[in-house]
């Protein structure tokens, strides 16, 4: 059996018409952060330009020492890559950091030769903008809500008739 759904363009547009105004402010954010409330685990962004490297710091590596709770030393490696499949990831280093007490120091191997970045005095759960050869300055992020609260249904009136071929 092949279920076939007929509807007219009129008809999807009365439909879902509501449903993409309410979305359409959502489409043009750029990078969203979406903070897990019922999460223990502490993170860091690190978001790097380059000066001398590309201006996106695309193929810098970073390397985080961090102390855990219990005391034990461990190192985190990342690398600014351009996405991944279908371009899913940011240019800026989102990095989960698990149970830590502190991060003792992050160093940046930037694309350009002998070019080095070494940071102390980072803290968890904050987010760095790291210029190639100049200081660390700490931004925030602009918060916002999206302005949906219901779930949208067809309008009073719209049906759908499906046929059943066999």
């Amino acid at each position: 059996m092949v279920y076939r759904l007929r509807i007219s363009t009129k008809m999807v547009s009365k439909i879902f018409t509501p449903f993409l105004e309410a979305h359409m402010k959502a489409i043009f954010f750029q990078n969203a952060y979406f903070k897990n409330p019922g999460s223990e685990n502490n993170w860091i962004i690190l978001d790097l330009e380059g000066v001398q490297s590309n201006r996106y710091a695309i193929g810098a590596r970073v390397v985080i020492n961090v102390i855990d709770i219990d005391g034990n030393f461990r190192t985190i490696y990342r690398k600014v890559t351009s996405g991944s499949s279908f371009g899913g990831n940011s240019l800026r280093l989102e990095v989960g950091l698990g149970k830590v007490k502190s991060i003792e120091s992050c160093q940046i191997v930037w694309p350009f030769p002998n070019s080095y970045s070494n940071l102390k005095n980072l803290k968890i759960n904050r987010a760095y903008k790291i210029v190639e050869g100049k200081e660390v300055t700490p931004f925030q992020y602009k918060s916002f809500e999206f302005p949906m609260k219901r779930t949208y249904a067809p309008p009073p009136g719209i049906t759908f008739t499906f046929r059943i071929r066999k």
